[in-house]
């Protein structure tokens, strides 16, 4: 079977977008047949992805999914539960598939020299370079996801080397990006959480956003507290202008001054933002227009709001180039994702539908605390130290989102929603073997424990303690 999906490798995209399709069908009409043509075109994906994944996403996924189906064999489990085990995290799936369609939504205008230009304009100190950084890669990241910190690393790291803040501008890129998990919908983590508490959305937007500000204030204090300057840095202004006046665009070589350049730049900002801003309204009305789960509304929105873009500013033929390089290109690469997280639902589906979890965290008398904020604090602990034996922080979240209730820990749903999602902000940063350690080490050149876990370990304790206390607020 996998000899022959290999001979057709250059046609999978199809059978990526039937599979997308298939489960958007599901979604709108409740047919039998569409569940067992969900689960075996999940098989054939996984199957097809398996040769050519990273050797430690095979190894994590022969584990997971070998133990879970000696669960499933020894809890005597029919055939309709497998398929349910299976299928668990198929719209995950769905939907990290259909992620990089939101980044076509960029491609209609050139935004690189205008971002580049304000930190000319607006920047005079280390502190505030690593702040803005951090702000721009949150507005970014609710489009690009974790793609934000390469394309900001290619664009900002001549300047990083100037102020000499190359591990801050790592931490800033990190940190802005991680923020954007609290709310942001276009993370796994937030689609995750929601699938399995239940909850919608538009419940946990909110105060996800407005932790994500308390966690951005966090980031800047910290900034500002290392990073202020000792010296004058002013210095750097005129290399950057005159690094700018070299390089050289169109409109540059047509002006006296470079400064009329920066100033002409502010229209593409505000361009991108009110670009940012529309996809976050567009999921909003969706979310509340259409009695559809979050991940459907998410994948839909992928699919047509770059479509609109392209009318509005006229640009169907970039539109068309860039669809075309998803499905040909795109598409067929996304393996150890397909992988990762088909393996990880079974086993927190099997944890669930088995009793093993539950029986696993018994061991862990949380109900015994006698204080809200410190069950939090232990539960994210937990969360984090789990990660660092190389347990992917979305395993923790579904396997505890299983075991665990709000009411137990004495949380709101909505609170306990975002104790997950901040659990799975400390896990990511603390491991050295999640997505963003291991694109930052690319980015880098370093080890992925000295670029991101090392670097943030101490900042993330001082962020549990503080939401320790907050999120029993909520």
């Amino acid at each position: 079977m996998i000899k022959l999906l290999e001979r057709f490798e250059h046609k999978m995209w199809i059978l990526y977008l039937i599979f997308i399709v298939t489960y958007l069908l599901g979604e709108f009409f409740s047919i039998k047949f569409l569940v067992y043509a969900y689960a075996f075109i999940l098989l054939l994906l996984v199957l097809q992805a398996f040769p050519k994944a990273k050797y430690s996403t095979r190894i994590i996924s022969v584990f997971l999914f070998g133990a879970g189906i000696i669960a499933l064999v020894f809890g005597g489990v029919d055939t309709r539960g497998w398929i349910t085990a299976f299928t668990a995290n198929g719209g995950l799936v769905a939907f990290f598939l259909s992620l990089p369609l939101f980044s076509v939504a960029l491609t209609y205008k050139d935004y690189r020299e205008s971002i580049n230009a304000l930190f000319v304009k607006r920047v005079q100190s280390k502190s505030g370079f690593l702040i803005l950084v951090s702000w721009l890669t949150l507005l970014i990241s609710t489009i690009l996801n974790i793609a934000t910190d390469y394309m900001l690393d290619n664009l900002l790291r001549r300047n990083a080397e100037r102020y000499e803040v190359k591990h801050g501008f790592y931490q800033a890129l990190v940190r802005g990006n991680m923020a954007a998990v609290l709310w942001a919908p276009n993370y796994i983590a937030v689609a995750t959480v929601i699938t399995c508490t239940g909850l919608d959305w538009l419940e946990i937007a909110p105060s996800g956003f407005l932790l994500s500000v308390v966690y951005m204030l966090l980031v800047n204090i910290a900034f500002f507290v290392l990073h202020r300057d000792r010296k004058d840095t002013t210095r750097v202004l005129p290399e950057v202008l005159e690094d700018m006046e070299e390089k050289g665009t169109k409109e540059q070589e047509k002006s006296s001054d470079v400064r009329q350049v920066i100033t002409a730049s502010e229209g593409s900002l505000r361009h991108l933002f009110f670009v940012l801003l529309g996809l976050i309204l567009f999921v909003v009305m969706f979310n509340a227009s259409f009695a559809l789960s979050f991940l459907a509304v998410i994948i839909i929105t992928a699919a047509i709001y770059p479509l609109l873009l392209a009318v509005v500013f006229q640009k169907l033929d970039v539109y068309r180039k860039q669809t075309l390089w998803f499905f040909k290109v795109k598409l067929p690469s996304i393996k150890d994702e397909v992988i990762l997280f088909a393996a990880i639902g079974f086993f927190g589906k099997v944890l669930d539908m088995t009793g093993v979890g539950n029986m696993l965290f018994s061991y862990i008398p949380l109900d015994k605390i006698p204080f809200v904020w410190l069950t939090v604090f232990t539960v994210i602990v937990i969360m984090g130290i789990i990660s660092l034996v190389g347990i992917h922080p979305i395993v923790s979240v579904s396997v505890l989102s299983s075991i665990l209730t709000p009411a137990a820990l004495g949380l709101s749903p909505v609170a306990f929603a975002q104790m997950l999602l901040l659990g799975y902000i400390v896990a990511a940063t603390s491991s050295p073997f999640t997505a963003i350690s291991l694109l930052m080490a690319g980015i880098s050149g370093e080890s992925s424990w000295n670029v991101v876990p090392r670097l943030n370990i101490g900042f993330n304790l001082i962020v549990v303690v503080v939401f320790s206390f907050l999120l029993p607020m909520l």
